[in-house]
């Protein structure tokens, strides 16, 4: 009850529009009334039209001299035409107290040119009413004297009499709404009533011969109606000769006899036999269940995922690939991939059958939920996936689809959902979607994902089999497109499974010598069975003070990967890994050649022939062949270029020539030669890399986080800046990035992160905001848990609902035990030790922090004080850093602990 009272209360509240409104109706009535009563004896004597002979007479207008002289200044001014002045007036006021809707501003224009045109045309013609009352300055007043006149002057009576009607007529359209075509129909309709009561009346009148003729004329016409509506007679010939025979026997024997044919009765009979000719087509929705697979399709034999890579790999070596297996370097030789045994297909034999009775009479609940809201829908496909059943609709043309979105709340009722989700429309179709959450849910289990093509297809190079669509259709991910790939969700929504699922993807896929993994786990427990497994570059990370330093090496072999690269003139890590072979031949002549097939010095060769000299002067010359043009400008001559050579320590007798010749390169050139060669080593970057022996393929990393709210509550500037660089960078290294978290909140998952991760899965969380942080879109609060999920795939922008697949805590145990079982991990020593050793937080500081640690040092000598503010200030930065570098000088022994707010105590002589 109260809730009704404030209804209404709320429906009769006045406003001010309600009371502008009843001045404009008010307002609009005293106008009428002063014009209908004027008179101009009413006019007072200053008027300058005024009539008035008895200035003591008392007024006769309604609304007395205030309305006298209103009503006269108007009629003065627009003569005739000022009597729609006040009708405009109300009816503005109507349409705003009735909630109807203001005047539009093609009304306003259609009113000034009803008005003006108005008064010009009864100026034309003023003889009409030329002896009114109100003819004060001509029929039309002083606005149709003046523009009519002036127009007449240009155009001629003719001319200026059309242009005032065309323009009298469109502002009535304009005011009205009323199209031409609507008065001209109206029109043809009132002829043709007129028409058949002429032709009633004359029946009315007839003898009984004439009544037939007119019952027949009117059958004749009546069919004539009925074949032009449907496009052929519907009418039987027999019949139709049958009556015309009997109308003509009727009219020869002239005789009285009562009409046989009830008109009445054959019109309804031609309606009804046209209404069984045409009936409606209601076609029934097809329903499609792709929530399981059938016992045929499970008992099918198909070939292992061994066998089908071992057939991609040499369809790829017979079409001149390089496989990873010919090298030698291989650390894990005789590695197995894992048997597809190892996984369950799940518990489908006791499924119950679908019922599509039930399917149907819910498609029927939600169109009929939206016909009694006068949203007309018609009924679509029914498609029932593994966690909900999409049942489609067809708007009605003309209906906006968000009339529909609108009432999701009234069709959650009406069909007792635990929650819908409405796709307005469906991507890629005409319909509008409304998932609603199925009573049985289907669990989906990764093995029947990994059997299925796509995720074998050689296409694919990271794939990860994510689960499968409301269609039936597996969603299998490729995380070398990606490149890296945000997942998150709420505690218990699927997240870790997903995890899981995605890590036993690249486990079937890829041996220890093409794929690395680096995983770090704050919460501990979550990937601790991973522990043990081959593919591992350094333990699971659990410390999140230590999970920089993992993130560092990462950064570090970013680096190291793209100057090989940059080496050997290689774009990206498919180029590297797919490169040809050089030939030993080219190698042993001591020249390289990049991709672009230029022959360059082999400077180790060089260098390795200059240590095996020695003072022996019968020492034989060893040279290397180049091409080598020189040009001079005009003017030079051989005896200016010999000085140029002997300044610069090069043998005088090479001449500039504009051809190729030999030139010799003595082992016992000068210091000066000799730097100079270093020089251009250095400048080609081989000092450093080609000391280490250049890989013949390098394998995937991938980096997995669990949890990275944990880690941007430790140290969130160093955490953000090392995800940022990798994210950025890696994607052409082969290193590749997948976050997960539970607290998917703006400042855990910044806007830095994610703008470099556009691949997103969102499983069920509690808003719509954390929704807008993983998605940048809203949708991942009408999740029904337990792997429900959304789906953002590289380089679209639609989201994809799916079921995440399920693989259990004992397949993860079995499959990591046979991966483990063949061999032991081989860690990466230097981070190993880093991370698994009682170093102290200085082993942390990097070569940027020592840089910073000196500035911060050469502030505090000069401030004679320490503080984190004093830092903040001075170097511009952020709380955190400066905090840190405060830590790191205090563990040096350079400043003392703190004390609340005071500076901290500078221990050391910071001059010496």
């Amino acid at each position: 009850m109260p809730k009704n009272r404030r209804k209404q209360k709320k429906e009769f509240e006045i406003s001010n529009s309600h009371l502008v409104s009843c001045g404009l109706i008010g307002f609009g009535v005293i106008y009428l009334l002063s014009l209908i009563s004027f008179s101009l004896s009413d006019l007072p004597t200053w008027v300058p039209f005024s009539h008035t002979t008895n200035p003591t007479r008392p007024a006769t207008n309604f609304i007395g001299p205030p309305g006298a002289v209103w009503a006269g200044i108007s009629f003065y001014t627009f003569g005739i035409t000022s009597y729609l002045i006040p009708v405009m007036l109300i009816w503005l006021g109507s349409k705003r107290l009735f909630k109807l809707e203001n005047l539009s501003k093609f009304e306003i224009i259609g009113f000034a040119l009803f008005l003006i045109s108005g008064s010009c045309l009864l100026h034309y013609q003023n003889w009409i009413l030329q002896s009114g009352h109100f003819n004060i300055s001509g029929t039309g007043g002083i606005i149709g004297e003046f523009l009519g006149e002036k127009l007449i002057g240009m155009t001629g009576n003719v001319g200026s009499s059309i242009i005032m009607l065309t323009a009298y007529c469109s502002g009535g359209m304009l005011i009205t709404r009323v199209h031409p075509a609507q008065i001209v129909k109206a029109g043809i309709r009132s002829l043709k009533s007129l028409n058949e009561w002429r032709e009633n009346r004359a029946f009315t009148k007839a003898d009984e011969t004439k009544k037939l003729l007119i019952q027949k004329k009117r059958l004749e016409k009546e069919h004539r109606r009925i074949e032009k509506k449907i496009g052929k007679s519907e009418i039987d010939e027999s019949q139709k000769k049958s009556v015309s025979k009997s109308l003509n026997d009727t009219i020869e024997n002239d005789s009285e006899i009562e009409p046989k044919i009830n008109i009445d009765n054959i019109s309804d009979e031609i309606i009804e036999s046209e209404a069984k000719e045409d009936p409606p087509v209601i076609a029934e929705p097809k329903i499609f269940d792709a929530s399981f697979r059938s016992p045929e399709e499970i008992s099918q034999k198909k070939p292992s995922i061994a066998e089908v890579l071992a057939a991609n790999k040499s369809n790829q070596n017979s079409k001149g690939g390089n496989d990873f297996s010919d090298t030698k370097e291989i650390q894990f030789p005789g590695y197995q991939l894992p048997e597809i045994e190892l996984l369950n297909y799940g518990t489908q034999t006791d499924r119950k059958p679908t019922d599509k009775n039930l399917l149907i009479q819910t498609q029927k609940t939600i169109v009929e939920t939206l016909d009694h809201f006068k949203v007309p829908v018609s009924a679509g496909d029914i498609t029932r996936g593994p966690t909900i059943t999409r049942y489609e609709i067809y708007p009605s043309k003309g209906l906006r689809v968000n009339r529909i979105t609108a009432l999701e709340a009234d069709i959650a009722r009406a069909t007792k959902a635990e929650r819908i989700n409405i796709l307005a429309p469906i991507p890629g179709k005409d319909t509008v979607g409304i998932e609603i959450a199925n009573n049985e849910k289907i669990t989906v289990p990764l093995r029947e994902l990994f059997e299925d093509p796509d995720f074998l297809d050689p296409k694919h190079k990271i794939p990860i089999a994510l689960g499968k669509d409301v269609y039936g259709k597996t969603v299998i991910g490729d995380l070398a497109k990606m490149p890296h790939l945000l997942v998150a969700g709420a505690t218990g929504a699927g997240k870790s499974v997903c995890i899981n699922g995605i890590i036993a993807s690249m486990l079937y896929r890829f041996t220890p010598d093409e794929l690395r993994f680096i995983m770090i786990d704050p919460k501990v427990v979550e990937m601790q069975v991973y522990n043990d497994l081959p593919h591992q570059i350094v333990p699971v990370v659990t410390d999140s003070k230590k999970v920089i330093l993992a993130l560092r090496w990462v950064v570090n072999e970013m680096e190291r990967r793209y100057q090989l690269f940059a080496k050997l003139n290689i774009r990206n890590f498919d180029a590297f890994n797919e490169r040809q072979k050089i030939n030993e031949e080219d190698s042993d002549s001591g020249e390289f050649f990049d991709r672009t097939g230029q022959s360059q010095l082999d400077f180790d060769n060089i260098q390795e022939k200059k240590n095996q000299t020695n003072d022996d002067d019968s020492w034989e010359y060893e040279y290397e062949e180049v091409e080598v043009e020189v040009e001079y400008e005009e003017g030079e001559n051989e005896g200016e270029w010999n000085e140029v050579q002997g300044s610069s320590g090069v043998d005088s007798d090479i001449k500039p020539t504009t051809h190729s010749e030999d030139i010799l390169l003595d082992s016992k050139s000068s210091k000066e030669e000799t730097q100079r060669n270093k020089e251009i080593e250095d400048s080609i970057g081989t000092s450093d890399i080609d000391e280490e022996k250049i890989p013949e393929r390098l394998p995937y990393i991938v980096v997995i986080i669990d949890e990275l709210a944990d880690l941007m509550q430790t140290a969130p500037a160093d955490v953000e800046q090392a995800i940022a660089r990798i994210a950025q960078k890696a994607r052409a290294a082969g290193i590749h990035l997948i976050i997960a978290t539970q607290t998917p909140r703006a400042d855990v998952v910044t806007g830095i992160i994610k703008a470099n991760i556009p691949s997103r899965i969102a499983f069920q969380v509690s808003s719509s905001l954390d929704s807008r942080v993983i998605l940048d879109n809203k949708g991942a609060e009408k999740l029904v848990g337990k792997g429900d999920m959304l789906y953002l795939p590289p380089g679209s922008a639609q989201l994809s609902r799916a079921q995440g697949a399920l693989i259990t805590d004992e397949e993860c145990v079995s499959v990591v035990e046979f991966c483990s079982n063949q061999a032991s991990p081989i860690f990466a020593q230097e981070i190993e030790e880093k991370i698994n050793g009682n170093n102290d937080d200085d082993d942390d500081v990097s070569d940027e922090d020592e840089e910073i640690i000196e500035k911060c040092l050469e502030v505090i000598q000069v401030e004679r004080r320490a503080s984190t503010s004093l830092l903040q200030r001075r170097l511009r930065l952020g709380y955190t850093r400066a905090a840190r570098m405060m830590d790191i000088l205090e563990m040096r022994g350079i400043i003392g602990p703190g004390e609340g707010a005071k500076p901290r105590e500078i221990l050391v002589d910071l001059a010496n």
